[in-house]
């Protein structure tokens, strides 16, 4: 195997990895904050009500 292609290869490897990394932190902050219990905030109006 050439240096060359092997110097890509693990450039290709490392950017998975950052990519991998990247999606497991997002993936634990969102489950993380999705178990938090928001308040609801409401916005009552004549004819409708929003609540978010």
């Amino acid at each position: 195997m050439d240096t060359n292609n092997f110097y890509v290869l693990e450039e290709l490897r490392k950017l998975e990895q950052e990519k991998l990394h990247k999606k497991m932190q997002y993936n634990e902050t969102y489950q993380l904050y999705s178990e938090v219990p928001r308040k609801k905030v409401c916005a009552d109006f004549i004819l409708f009500k929003i609540c978010i």
